[in-house]
């Protein structure tokens, strides 16, 4: 596939920031369809072309729901659509696609103009070829003349397979649409692997108990390309692509990957499937207390409960997947800045804290200490480098995360206690300080400085929360 590179209570007592929900809405998620008139099917279109790369002159329309996006960056620049007949790849020059077409979006595509082509076997819709004949990306700014986004959310379809038997040559049938495949495990021989390697895109092999096989293909750029693929047996969700005659799977984050059974030949269940927790986020239905399944996550802690500007209790921790949440295990004051955990989520629940209002903190709540087994200390997390405007614009996307901002002036005077002001020149932001901090006395520093938080959104606008000046003033 072209440009996949072939191819997750806290009471928060005396914090006074509380964050916005923890995913990043569509920014409409309206009830309105356009209705446009469709006159073409998916199938159709396929069927109607056929092998070739070819302009479309013709007047038409078709619609689909989208069933995969570039949210996790295993697909890039692309999103791809599902209607009753099939699906299709729709290759689009933008970044952060799932903004605006998140899964579950309806769109309406008119075609007159575009591009029809196959890129190794596997159809697309985009621009004018280059001179391989591969389809360009539509231009961002001229997207919107050939795709209409109608309402928001809608169920995605997804086939069922009990087993491989019937996807493991290339079914033509499939190709673009999400599938779900029951009594899959990865091949004993790729468990140790992780679902990619760092510097390229990389296959692990999927079986069922009769033998049939699979590949699953992943980016290098997905942000859980480093984490390790679930032992065990069940069912995968994904989105059936092929290169040439080898069918591929295409996962859109960990939750589509749900192998926590016992394997084809086996006694015992293995270990909980580890997910990303920008996979674990995702799950959260948007409002109430969702129970978590038995899965895993890891993270390093990035509070500092030594210089008490989180209350005892409560810590961050942030992973690979450059996604953070907020932990409460009551009286316990045992994680600390650098610890790296392992966390049982079996049991847990995500919430909003508080449940209704601006300024919601999802976080992970109860789960007791017997949960959380710490695998090392000392480790470090590279803060995201923004401007305060960057940071502004898209907070949810940062919430519980470290981020640092480049030459910024704390204004005023006085000591870190309370709200004061940090300005970069983009923009401003509250830099927040707990009175029971133990830096909260400290004066504050003249001057510009690189100043390292953690992005904390509070029902008065967003904050920064400093871990310790010495470490995060420089």
């Amino acid at each position: 596939m072209r440009n996949l590179t072939l191819v997750l209570s806290i009471a928060v007592i005396a914090l006074s920031s509380c964050l916005k929900k923890g995913f990043n809405a569509p920014p409409d998620i309206s009830s309105v369809d356009p209705n446009i008139p469709v006159n073409i099917t998916i199938a159709q279109l396929k069927a109607g072309i056929g092998n070739t790369t070819q302009r479309i002159d013709s007047d038409w329309t078709i619609y689909g729901i989208v069933n995969a996006d570039d949210r996790s960056g295993n697909l890039y620049k692309q999103i791809n659509i599902e209607d009753s007949t099939g699906g299709i790849s729709i290759l689009i020059d933008a970044y952060s696609l799932y903004t605006k077409y998140p899964v579950g979006r309806k769109v309406y595509v008119r075609l007159k103009g575009l591009y029809y082509g196959l890129y190794s076997k596997f159809p697309q819709l985009g621009y004018a070829p280059d001179y391989t004949g591969a389809v360009n990306n539509i231009p961002g700014p001229t997207a919107d003349n050939y795709i209409v986004g109608a309402n928001y959310p809608n169920a995605v379809s997804m086939t069922s397979f009990t087993d491989l038997s019937a996807l493991k040559a290339v079914n033509v049938s499939m190709l673009g649409r999400l599938v779900t495949i029951d009594n899959v495990q990865v091949v004993a021989a790729d468990t140790a692997k992780t679902y990619s390697d760092s510097l390229t895109a990389s296959n692990i092999t999927l079986e069922d108990c009769s033998g049939n096989k699979i590949v699953i293909r992943t980016s290098n750029f997905a942000d859980f390309h480093g984490m390790h693929v679930p032992k065990g047996k069940g069912k995968i969700i994904a989105l059936y692509t092929c290169f040439n005659a080898t069918p591929q799977l295409v996962i859109r984050d960990t939750s589509d990957l749900q192998l926590s059974g016992v394997r084809c030949v086996g006694t015992e269940p293995p270990a909980p499937t580890l997910i990303s927790i920008d996979s674990m986020r995702k799950m959260y239905p948007g409002s109430g207390s969702f129970s978590l399944p038995a899965a895993q996550i890891t993270g390093v802690v990035i509070s500092d409960i030594n210089n008490k500007n989180v209350p005892s209790g409560n810590f961050v921790i942030e992973d690979a997947s450059r996604k953070g949440v907020v932990l409460y295990i009551p009286g316990s004051s045992t994680y600390k800045l650098g610890d790296s955990l392992l966390i049982n989520l079996a049991g847990g629940r995500l919430e909003l804290y508080p449940a209704t209002g601006s300024g919601s903190l999802m976080e992970l709540t109860g789960l007791s200490a017997s949960k959380i087994s710490k695998v090392g200390s000392n480790k470090s997390v590279t803060p995201t480098v923004l401007t305060i405007a960057q940071l502004n614009a898209d907070f949810s996307e940062y919430e519980s995360t470290l981020v640092k901002i480049i030459n910024a002036t704390i204004l005023g005077s006085g000591s870190y206690s309370g709200n004061k002001t940090l300005a970069d020149g983009t923009g401003t932001i509250s830099l927040y300080t707990s009175a029971t901090a133990s830096f909260s006395g400290d004066p504050l520093p003249t001057g510009t400085h690189n100043v390292t938080g953690i992005a904390t959104p509070y029902s008065q606008g967003n904050e920064l929360k400093l871990r310790n000046p010495a470490l995060d003033i420089q």
